[in-house]
């Protein structure tokens, strides 16, 4: 799911690479000219930047996918470390100005919601906080947060906090998301939740703290694949959890694949085993007419294939 990037993605991060390309090393605030192209990864942490201002100014949304982009990519006009959607739509100033009030004071120096931190600052803290949930240090998580960061926002493959935290697999840092208001089934650019993900990854403690939490089982992302199709791929513990939780079983997605077509193909035979004793249709058919014995047999599964035809497959 995470691993490919879909056309609108990869359009989007090209239009962020040579946004970022062009006004790298130019952010400022009154005192210091930094040069951004001393960190590592200028290039990802910068479109970071880009992605948290449009998403929570809903040019770029937090929950599933855009055709189209709300609003046009724009540039830092006035090269005060603002991108203009920024300024428009969070901060509130001029983005051809770098001093919309003619108080002496740069915009990104002022201070847009009178919260004793500064737009540039701000700004920074959000990056810093998605890098803080990328390596699962939860600590300084939970500092950052003391700050009243953005909550609604994605990182440059287009996750939120609590999703991102969820599929790298930080139970402690998904933990301390939840506590500050993380909001459990808020979805990523797919659609995709911190359970599917979770799911996907078998990281079953992070699955049971989501569910405890609330966290929708059935949901569905982009393409109609459910926690329980992801867990589907190989993870026999996570799916006996789902299961447990109300998952359904006969679901498919929009190309026709249920959960037992999914474990079929990758050969996991236990799961099949699960699936089967919870109902699961052997016989259900994708849309290129695809049985999931069908699918065992195209991939050489021997085992499934034997499991199947006792359960009642047919060719």
């Amino acid at each position: 799911m995470h691993t490919r990037f879909y056309t609108q993605g990869r359009k989007l991060r090209k239009k962020l690479e040579d946004l970022i390309r062009g006004t790298a090393g130019l952010r400022h605030n009154a005192n210091v000219t930094k040069n951004l192209r001393s960190r590592n990864r200028t290039i990802a942490r910068n479109a970071v930047a880009v992605m948290l201002a449009l998403s929570v100014a809903g040019v770029v949304p937090t929950t599933g996918i855009s055709h189209r982009l709300a609003y046009p990519l724009e540039l830092d006009s006035d090269t005060d470390g603002l991108c203009n959607a920024c300024e428009l739509k969070i901060f509130g100033t001029n983005p051809k100005s770098a001093d919309t009030d003619g108080d002496g004071v740069p915009d990104g120096d002022e201070d847009h919601d009178e919260d004793g931190i500064t737009n540039s600052i701000e700004l920074n803290k959000t990056i810093a906080l998605i890098d803080a949930i990328e390596t699962g240090d939860t600590e300084r998580v939970r500092a950052l947060l003391e700050y009243r960061i953005y909550m609604p926002i994605i990182d440059n493959d287009g996750m939120t906090p609590l999703v991102r935290a969820s599929y790298n697999g930080h139970g402690e840092t998904v933990q301390v998301l939840l506590e500050a208001g993380a909001e459990v089934d808020t979805g990523d650019t797919d659609g995709t939740t911190a359970l599917m993900s979770a799911a996907m990854g078998g990281h079953t403690g992070i699955v049971k703290i989501l569910l405890e939490e609330g966290a929708e089982v059935n949901m569905r992302e982009c393409i109609g694949r459910t926690a329980l199709m992801f867990a589907a791929y190989g993870h026999d513990e996570t799916v006996q959890v789902l299961l447990e939780a109300g998952a359904e079983v006969n679901p498919s997605d929009k190309y026709g694949y249920t959960a037992l077509m999914l474990a079929s193909m990758k050969g996991h035979t236990e799961i099949v085993k699960i699936l089967l004793e919870e109902g699961a249709e052997v016989n259900s058919l994708t849309n290129d007419g695809k049985s999931a014995l069908l699918i065992a047999k195209e991939k050489d599964h021997a085992s499934i294939v034997e499991i199947l035809m006792e359960a009642g497959a047919r060719e």
